[in-house]
């Protein structure tokens, strides 16, 4: 059974040619393969891309209050 909210998934297949969908995940070391299980079973369209070596950093900079957090970036930051 997939996880993944199903909204994300029809959004994306919606909006792929426009929008370039990128999950960061700020897990910590010890739980990044439970972060590749997930991105593997939930087959996820998108990139993903692991940020445990600067945590803070990727929080600080897209002030994320709380974990799940969905962030829509304009290309000019």
């Amino acid at each position: 059974m997939k996880t993944c909210p199903l909204y994300l998934t029809e959004i994306y297949q919606k909006l792929k040619d426009k929008v370039d969908f990128v999950t960061i995940s700020i897990d910590e070391k010890k739980t990044i393969k439970q972060w590749q299980e997930f991105v593997k079973k939930e087959e996820l369209p998108w990139r993903s891309l692991l940020a445990y070596q600067d945590i803070a950093g990727v929080r600080g900079k897209y002030y994320v209050p709380h974990i799940p957090h969905i962030l829509l970036v304009y290309p000019d930051g």
